[in-house]
């Protein structure tokens, strides 16, 4: 019998795997570039974010839907990768993106008011030329989603 506190430790890893929360994600496209994106839609989804993942694949991310359209910004606290946010619209068109690094807490924010936001792994966005005005296309849909 295995003690339970390896049994948690074996099981925080399968939580944190990109591979096993591959089953419920999105699929999305930007400029051309398929992607999986995991949604964040409730408080709580966008609170924990990608907090403590170690890895991610390089075509997925995380889509934060918020309820208002306002000034958004991110952190990087608990957050064990360094990652590029887009802030997107309504329409989901890009209004900026900002680098963020792992660990920090310095506030990254949206230079207008956005309802969207999509976290990549860093140099993401700028190794694929995708920036301000770029359009995200959801493809399917998961998960309801409401656009407000």
């Amino acid at each position: 019998m295995l003690p339970a506190l390896l049994v948690f430790s074996i099981a925080a890893s399968f939580l944190y795997s990109p591979i096993l929360q591959a089953e419920g994600l999105q699929k999305a496209s930007i400029e051309g570039q398929f992607i999986q994106v995991e949604m964040a839609d409730t408080p709580l989804e966008r609170q924990k974010g990608l907090m403590f993942r170690a890895e991610m694949p390089e075509n997925q991310g995380m889509l934060f839907r918020f309820d208002q359209a306002e000034t958004q910004c991110m952190w990087m606290k608990n957050t064990l990768i360094d990652l590029d946010v887009a802030f997107m619209d309504k329409e989901l068109r890009v209004i900026n993106v900002e680098g963020m690094q792992a660990g920090t807490t310095e506030a990254h924010c949206s230079e207008k008011p956005a309802t969207w936001a999509l976290e990549m792994n860093r140099l993401w966005f700028a190794k694929k030329n995708i920036g301000p005005g770029a359009q995200l296309k959801l493809l399917n849909k998961t998960k309801p989603t409401k656009t407000p």
